[in-house]
């Protein structure tokens, strides 16, 4: 298989993970709003029917330039190789999730400290992070917004990669 289909592949389930969750998190708060059954009154309770599946349209977008909506100034270099570049619009939730991968000449490190500085100079809350030696992750959230970023090692190429996902 070869390194494309891969990227092809990951962004994929990258894009499942999402819509999985959201439509998690639909059903979740549709149940937490339903009042409590006694044991008598169950058999009367209506059945409360799963939320559609979501329609996914996606946009890729052409060359090296970044989706469009990316939060403005967030550090890409100048001339990446980019591996997957594409928006795509959730129908049911109205939100886009802009993704785009590339292959870096900067190590892990270098990434990371250029994306913290982003995030803190840019007044995004950070949600989450691993932290392993070929592997960091950010999760951060800005208004209504969120952003995760993966910067890893890819011993198969061998080369360093940065995944940003940005779901507005």
């Amino acid at each position: 298989m070869s390194n494309k289909n891969k990227y092809f592949i990951y962004g994929v389930l990258i894009v499942v993970l999402v819509v999985i969750l959201v439509v998690l998190a639909v059903h979740k708060s549709n149940t937490a709003q339903a009042p409590a059954a006694t044991s008598s009154t169950v058999s009367n309770q209506p059945k409360i029917p799963l939320p559609p599946v979501p329609q996914l349209t996606a946009t890729q977008t052409v060359g090296g330039q970044s989706p469009a909506n990316f939060p403005a100034n967030l550090p890409i270099e100048k001339t990446p190789k980019v591996l997957q570049n594409q928006t795509i619009l959730n129908s049911l939730t109205g939100k886009h999730d802009a993704q785009y991968i590339y292959v870096t000449t900067q190590t892990i490190g270098q990434n990371l400290a250029a994306y913290q500085k982003y995030l803190s100079a840019n007044n995004w809350k950070i949600t989450s992070t691993v932290d392993q030696p070929q592997f960091q992750a950010i999760n951060a959230s800005h208004a209504s917004t969120t952003l995760s970023i993966i910067l890893d090692y890819k011993s198969a190429a061998p080369q360093n990669q940065v995944t940003l996902d940005y779901i507005y």
